[in-house]
C-alpha cells in the first residue's frame, strides 16, 4: 500500500534496532523522517532511495558506526541532516557531495578522528556545520573551501593540536567559529585573515601561551573573543595581545578568567589589568 499524502513520519524515541531496506518504499512524498534516539546500528544500502523529496532526516542518538557510501545518493533535496550522538568513526569519500541544498549538518558527538580529503562537494546553502565532541586532531587543508555560505562552524571539544594555515579558506561568510576545548598550542598569523565576516571567535580551554602579532587586525567585524582557560605567558611575546585587549576591552568576553600563568610574579593576574612595559 502506498501513502502518497504522508509528508512527516516521526519514529523517534522507540526501540528500533533494525530497518528493512524497503521500510520507506511506499512513502513517495515524505519530506521529514525522524528516527532519532533509537538503537539503529546499521543502515541498509538503498533504504532512502524511494524518498526523493526528503528535506529533513534525523538519525541522532543511535548506534550507527558506519555509513554506506551511497545511502544518501538520491536524497538531493535534503536540507537538514542530523547524525549526532552516534558511533561514526569515518565518513566515505564524497559522502556529502550531492547534497547541494543542505543547510544544517550535525556530526557532533561521534568518533571522527579524520576526514577523507574529499568530503564536502559544492554545498552553496550550508549555513551550520557542527563537528564538536569528536576526536579530531587536525583538519585537512581547505577541507571547507566549498562551503561558501557557511555561517557557523563548531569544532569544539576535539583533540586538535594544530591547524593548517588554509584550514578556513573559502569561508568568506563565516560569522561564528568555535574552537573551545582543544589542544591548540599555536596559531598561524594569517589563519583568520580569510574570514572577513567573523564576529565570534571562541578559543577557550586550549594550550595557547601567546598568539602571533596582528592575528586579529583584519577582523573588522569581530565582536566577541573568548580566550580564558589558556596558559598565557605574560612576557614580551604577549605585547600584541595585551595592546589589542586594551583597545578592545568590550570584545574580550569572560575577561576576569583570562589570566597569566607565568612568569611567577604575574601568575594569576588578569591580562586586562597588566600594563605592558616596552623593553628597550
Amino acid at each position: 500500500m502506498t501513502f502518497p499524502y504522508l509528508t512527516i513520519l516521526h519514529l523517534g524515541k522507540n526501540n528500533i534496532s533494525t530497518l528493512p531496506r524497503d521500510a520507506f518504499k511506499n512513502l513517495p512524498n515524505l519530506r521529514t523522517l525522524r528516527l532519532y534516539e533509537n538503537k539503529i546500528s546499521d543502515l541498509p544500502e538503498g533504504i532512502f532511495d524511494n524518498l526523493p523529496h526528503l528535506t529533513e532526516l534525523g538519525l541522532a542518538g543511535n548506534r550507527i558506526k558506519t555509513l554506506p557510501a551511497d545511502v544518501l545518493l538520491k536524497n538531493t533535496q535534503l536540507q537538514k541532516l542530523s547524525l549526532e550522538n552516534n558511533l561514526i568513526s569515518e565518513l566515505p569519500l564524497d559522502f556529502f557531495s550531492n547534497l547541494n541544498k543542505i543547510r544544517d549538518l550535525k556530526l557532533n558527538s561521534n568518533k571522527l578522528s579524520t576526514f577523507p580529503l574529499r568530503l564536502f562537494g559544492e554545498m552553496p546553502n550550508l549555513k551550520i556545520l557542527d563537528l564538536k565532541d569528536n576526536v579530531l586532531t587536525t583538519v585537512p587543508s581547505q577541507i571547507f573551501s566549498n562551503l561558501t555560505a557557511l555561517k557557523k562552524l563548531t569544532l569544539s571539544s576535539n583533540q586538535i593540536v594544530s591547524l593548517p594555515s588554509d584550514a578556513f579558506t573559502g569561508l568568506n561568510l563565516l560569522a561564528d567559529l568555535y574552537l573551545r576545548g582543544n589542544n591548540l598550542t599555536s596559531l598561524n598569523k594569517d589563519i583568520f585573515s580569510v574570514l572577513p565576516n567573523l564576529r565570534v571567535l571562541n578559543l577557550q580551554k586550549n594550550n595557547l601561551q601567546n598568539i602571533p602579532d596582528g592575528i586579529f587586525d583584519s577582523l573588522s567585524k569581530l565582536s566577541s573573543v573568548y580566550l580564558d582557560e589558556n596558559p598565557w605567558v605574560c612576557d614580551c611575546h604577549l605585547h600584541y595581545l595585551l595592546k589589542w585587549i586594551q583597545r578592545n576591552r568590550s570584545k574580550l568576553k569572560s575577561s576576569s578568567k583570562v589570566l597569566c600563568t607565568s612568569p611567577e610574579e604575574l601568575k594569576g593576574q588578569k591580562l586586562l589589568s597588566i600594563q605592558h612595559k616596552r623593553q628597550a
